[in-house]
């Protein structure tokens, strides 16, 4: 017995009926009034003032009062659980007793003859969920939706979710779940007051949780939640992308699959819209370094051919879509949930491990992405020998030649300009001896995806004179130098190195 003492004990290390003296009372009074005013600080923003913290100490309702208080003189004898739940903080102390404390927990769904037809095993400390099936019919009797398991994540993402009919025979199952703080689980049976239980292992405590119980997972082991929070549309493993037109004309259909990491993107034959002389629509997908993967305009009013394409697409990438008429023929679908939303003019979504993510801006742009590019060959005294101008969108290269010597100093080919089509026969040649007189020369080259473009010139890398080899993204206005010799091929996003 270590609460009280009598004539019969000793005394010594017990804890008595009667106290008095500030000695003793001093230790008891500063322990319950530091908890007080901390508790105070967290939930009001500011702790007690000293009169109040003397009210609330000496309340004689919340304490138990000196048995001779004219010779004690210390008053009453605190009770830090009844001032906290005076105060209305009761919530701050932790009931060690409870089921709910913990960190491992264990349900039990029994059916027919109390045949366990499902156990759930989850720890805590080790985030994992341990749910077992076991073969059979769990109860003949009925013919519906007998019991079942679901985890949600605190985005409302479902982790698992397993129905088990009552009259159907079961597969027996094994299945690790992850589950962490902020996670929900549902379970529900309909027998659960006689035939569903949890059990904390830590305490060996013991409830039936009825037809239907929600558990938000806490740091303290779980909390009883009135709802399973409710997926938006942003989260899941499956979306798609409406574009429609004139007449409500779907134009373009995109399908992601984030499980399996592709987009497939299905353009379908037709005019979008003819009213519209411009862009009307564009479908773009960028990886996390700003390099993008695949970009298509579509023009209003101009005949748009059948196209098929797979595109990878992962967490990290970014997808932007546009749509000048977005509000009304744009729409987004959750293929998991089936919601559904309007889109707008423009989006932009970034791939996250939980579905998709609207972002304010895509990553920049490299100078290899684009539609436009610039490149500038320089000579002696930094004068412009040659410049080439592509674009990609009308598949035409200009080539402009100065008049005049390249470079004095150079009696061989100082810089030279070459275009192959995909199967490698030369389009166009151009070589620029450096001490040779250039007459000024504009030349148009047809150059599509998957043509070639080779660029060189032999101050390509010198320290100071390798500014005279430039490539420059007339779109972002991104430069590089290219050196004494570079490849690039055209691509449906604009330049790829080849080395």
């Amino acid at each position: 017995d270590t609460t009280s003492a009598n004539s019969s004990q000793n005394t010594t290390n017990l804890y008595t009926s009667t106290f008095s003296g500030t000695s003793s009372a001093s230790p008891i009074i500063a322990g319950a009034a530091t908890s007080i005013q901390g508790i105070a600080k967290e939930h009001r923003g500011s702790p007690y003032t000293p009169a109040e913290l003397r009210n609330i100490l000496s309340n004689p309702n919340t304490g138990t009062k000196s048995q001779d208080p004219w010779n004690d003189r210390i008053g009453v004898l605190p009770d830090l659980k009844s001032i906290l739940d005076n105060l209305g903080f009761n919530s701050d102390i932790p009931n060690s007793s409870s089921i709910l404390e913990g960190n491992q927990f264990a349900w039990s769904l029994k059916g027919i003859s109390e045949f366990e037809f499902a156990k759930i095993n989850f720890n805590k400390s080790t985030e994992e969920m341990q749910i077992d099936l076991k073969s059979g019919v769990p109860h003949h009797y009925f013919n519906e939706t007998y019991a079942s398991i679901k985890v949600q994540s605190a985005t409302g993402k479902v982790v698992y979710n397993k129905d088990i009919y009552g009259n159907k025979q079961q597969n027996a199952e094994s299945q690790r779940v992850p589950v962490k703080v902020g996670d929900y689980i549902e379970l529900t049976h309909l027998e659960g007051i006689h035939r569903a239980t949890l059990t904390n292992v830590g305490n060996s405590k013991q409830e039936s949780f009825g037809k239907k119980a929600i558990y938000q997972v806490t740091k303290e082991g779980l909390k009883k939640a009135e709802k399973m929070p409710e997926a938006t549309i942003l989260d899941g493993n499956q979306f798609a992308w409406s574009l429609k037109g004139i007449s409500d004309f779907e134009f373009a259909k995109v399908n992601f699959n984030k499980s399996t990491e592709e987009m497939q993107i299905d353009l379908k034959a037709g005019v979008p819209h003819h009213y519209f002389n411009e862009t009307y629509a564009s479908i773009k997908v960028q990886n996390a370094t700003g390099k993008v993967v695949y970009n298509k305009d579509i023009y209003g009013n101009k005949q748009q051919n059948a196209e098929s394409q797979k595109v990878p697409v992962k967490v990290g990438d970014y997808i932007e879509l546009t749509h000048l008429e977005g509000v009304h023929r744009a729409t987004l679908i959750n293929v998991d949930s089936s919601k559904q939303e309007s889109f707008g003019k423009k989006v932009m979504y970034e791939v996250t491990t939980e579905g998709l993510k609207k972002v304010e801006e895509m990553p920049e742009t490299t100078v290899l992405d684009g539609n436009h590019f610039g490149w500038s060959l320089k000579g002696y005294s930094d004068r412009e020998i040659a410049k080439v101008d592509y674009n990609r969108t009308t598949e035409k290269m200009q080539v402009n030649l100065e008049a005049g010597v390249p470079h004095s100093y150079f009696n061989n080919t100082y810089a030279s300009i070459t275009v192959k089509n995909s199967t490698g026969s030369v389009v166009y040649n151009k070589e620029i001896v450096g001490n040779r007189q250039q007459t000024a020369e504009i030349q148009k080259v047809p150059v599509k995806a998957g043509d070639y473009i080779e660029i060189t010139h032999i101050e390509g890398e010198a320290v100071k004179e390798k500014t005279r080899a430039t490539l420059i993204n007339l779109e972002n206005n991104k430069q590089e130098y290219i050196g004494k010799k570079r490849t690039y091929q055209v691509t449906s996003t604009g330049l790829n190195k080849i080395d």
